[in-house]
């Protein structure tokens, strides 16, 4: 998972400049933000799972390849909703990435 800065992200504005970013990478076009909704979603997430873990689950939405998110779009509340999913996967990699 990228954590190209030594320091990773530190605040939900970090992580929506990120989410924008990784927007822009796989789409062209900037992120539809809803900041102060936006925000309140990613501190929340930040708040149960740590920012790194929030960053990389970030990444994985970008990356996949499921049929509901693709749909849906790339947004932060259908990334709020495909969470759990997303988490299972992080799972799967780590535990992966250790044997």
């Amino acid at each position: 998972m990228p954590h190209d800065d030594a320091r990773g992200p530190e605040t939900p504005r970090d992580l929506l400049t990120y989410f924008d970013e990784e927007h822009r990478r796989r789409t062209g076009f900037p992120a539809v933000i809803v900041r102060g909704k936006d925000a309140r979603i990613l501190a929340s997430l930040t708040k149960s799972h740590g920012a790194d873990v929030v960053q990389d689950l970030i990444f994985l939405f970008f990356e996949t390849r499921d049929k509901f998110i693709l749909e849906a779009g790339f947004s932060v509340g259908v990334f709020q909703s495909q969470a759990a999913k997303l988490l299972l996967e992080l799972q799967r990699r780590y535990r992966k990435g250790r044997s």
